[in-house]
């Protein structure tokens, strides 16, 4: 995708930088999420989450042929989070089953 594409081009030190970004906005959404009641582990979850899924959603925006909003793939990014966690739930149970 294009992203992996041109993060492999970047010399280490701007992979870095990039890196540092994305570890400081999802830091900044955790604080976020926290400062609206949300606990922590569940505040860096839900914004290391976020995180993931907009870069998935930026990568195929970007590839997209059929020239479709970058909302339209952060909303089927997220989809595809949520629908991992509720299989894993629904197949798995918790970590508190198992235990």
């Amino acid at each position: 995708m294009f992203m992996t594409r041109v993060c492999r081009g970047l010399r280490p030190r701007l992979q870095s930088t990039k890196l540092g970004k994305l570890a400081s906005l999802a830091a900044a959404a955790a604080a976020a999420l926290q400062r609206r009641g949300v606990a922590d582990p569940a505040a860096s979850l839900a914004a290391e989450a976020g995180i993931a899924a907009f870069k998935v959603g930026f990568e195929r925006w970007v590839d997209d042929p059929r020239g479709r909003k970058m909302g339209h793939h952060m909303r089927e990014a997220m989809r595809g989070l949520g629908a991992l966690a509720l299989e894993q739930l629904a197949t798995r149970g918790t970590a508190v089953d198992k235990q």
